[in-house]
């Protein structure tokens, strides 16, 4: 039964989203029963007769899935250009929008209401029911019961990607949404390990913990593959835009199905007590070099990742040897070169 709200606030809680997308799939039209659609949902589509399913080249669309549904007749058209775990979400994703123009109670009561007292946020309702949906069907409750041994960790997300016919994205939400109650403040990321990159992440509203911003660069995550899988304490912990970091943080991680990606857990180290803010320093790579700086005023360097030195010019990098002092034969940094043959204070 879908629930009794009126407004799309209301319609965006967490909650009400996952009751109707339960209520489109449990009375859904169509001639592909709902396990065949849970195991394959592209090979479904294809049998169906009640749905054209198309493969593109292009697809024309401002959704930032690489997808399109029309009707009439009801069409699905997903782009090859993407991954297979993104074209098996991005076709489960149109499958909704099909289900919500063909579920009668759902069409009239709540898009034409809602089409015509807020459209905007009719259009999120939307977006936001077609993604539960997706979710649904890639990692239905059969499979994520089995997975769960009562802990949140990289091995439950991991089992969520079904050996990459699922993406990340969507197991790291799935397995956010299912840990709710029992890790109410753990922070799921997905990271590069070479770079440190965060790629996603996601975290529960009430959560003690921020996550690290997208596209942000996290020293420990680059860190983390030289030791084994597992739980290990932060050295430097989440480091924000802020110029500040916070370093009570321990990370339990391991590699995605493919090997190629970061899975990662993070909590808060003390479930009660005041959180550990550090200054965001950065000390110099260079053993010449004994400045440390601030992060925000740094410049990462697009082939090592690290920061680059904004005295000595010094980075992760290696590098040829540089100048070295006339009087004690030692290395010269960068700007000490541009300026003499000697050090400014040689040491000896």
């Amino acid at each position: 039964m879908l629930p009794d709200v009126r407004t799309a606030a209301e319609w965006l809680q967490p909650d009400n989203i996952a009751a109707a997308a339960e209520h489109l799939l449990e009375h859904m039209p169509f001639d592909q029963p709902r396990e065949a659609l849970e195991s394959d949902v592209i090979r479904a589509l294809q049998d169906s007769d009640h749905i054209d399913f198309e493969w593109s080249s292009r697809v024309d669309t401002t959704c930032e899935l690489h997808g399109t549904y029309s009707s009439p007749p009801a069409r699905i058209r997903v782009s090859r250009k993407q991954p297979t775990a993104r074209a098996h979400f991005t076709a489960a994703h149109e499958f909704g929008h099909h289900l919500q123009r063909h579920d009668d109670q759902w069409a009239m009561d709540v898009m034409a209401v809602l089409r015509r007292s807020d459209p905007v946020m009719m259009r999120h309702v939307e977006e936001a029911v077609s993604n539960c949906v997706a979710v649904d069907l890639l990692m239905p409750e059969r499979i994520v019961e089995d997975a769960w041994t009562g802990q949140l960790t990289p091995a439950f997300i991991r089992a969520l990607t079904r050996n990459g016919q699922v993406s990340r994205q969507a197991a790291i939400i799935r397995a956010s949404a299912w840990s709710q109650e029992s890790e109410p403040h753990a922070v799921i990321i997905v990271a590069d390990p070479l770079t440190g990159l965060v790629l996603s992440s996601v975290s529960h509203e009430t959560s003690s913990l921020t996550r690290p911003p997208k596209n942000s660069v996290q020293p420990d995550f680059r860190a983390l593959p030289a030791g084994p899988e597992g739980i290990r304490g932060a050295t430097e912990g989440f480091i924000y835009s802020t110029n500040s970091a916070r370093s009570d943080i321990t990370y339990d991680w391991g590699w995605d199905a493919s090997g190629t990606h970061l899975l990662i857990v993070a909590r808060p180290t003390y479930r009660f007590g005041t959180a550990q803010w550090d200054r965001d320093d950065v000390e110099c790579q260079s053993a010449s070099c004994d400045s440390s700086f601030s992060r925000n005023d740094a410049v990462l360097c697009p082939t090592c990742m690290h920061h680059v030195c904004p005295d000595c010019g010094a980075c992760g990098c290696e590098r040829r040897r540089g100048t070295t002092c006339a009087d004690c034969g030692m290395e010269m940094s960068i700007r000490e070169s541009q300026i003499g043959t000697t050090h400014e204070e040689c040491p000896f």
